[in-house]
């Protein structure tokens, strides 16, 4: 991704496995997360002299990813295009990874990392800005070890 938006050095890869779609580092702008909200469910009973509910199961966690467009460095505008028609398309499974960059974290280059779907990819632009992407996944859900 280009150097003069970047973020603050954080990149996300996803990786499919899939050799003809390669993981490309790709600098984000920003991003937001929403999930891991338990629904209500009602357990009231008709003898019940008060509402009385229990907690759900804990819904996914889904990050959307700002990025702007460009294609990695040594790959054509084409190759890469249909990289993302393919993680769009297919609701795609991989392992999403962050590496962070050593401002933001105590170690070089910190990662983390999960199975996702790339359930979605946006393109927005205008003639005088750049091309910018969001691109959201759907985490894994993971059982908490206690």
């Amino acid at each position: 991704m280009a150097n003069g938006y970047s973020f603050n050095g954080t990149t996300l890869t996803f990786d499919t496995g899939d050799a003809t779609v390669p993981a490309y580092p790709i600098t984000i702008t920003s991003w937001a997360t929403s999930g891991g909200d338990r629904p209500e469910i009602d357990i009231t009973t008709a003898g019940d002299t008060y509402r009385k509910i229990l907690p759900g199961l804990e819904t996914p966690n889904q990050y959307t990813f700002e990025c702007v467009y460009q294609s990695p460095p040594g790959v054509t505008d084409a190759a890469w295009k249909a990289a993302l028609d393919v993680w769009n398309d297919d609701c795609t499974k991989g392992v999403l990874t962050l590496t962070f960059p050593t401002s933001c974290s105590t170690t070089d280059n910190e990662t983390f990392s999960g199975n996702a779907w790339c359930t979605n990819i946006d393109f927005e632009g205008s003639i005088d800005g750049a091309i910018t992407m969001s691109i959201t996944f759907l985490m894994e859900a993971t059982a908490n070890a206690e």
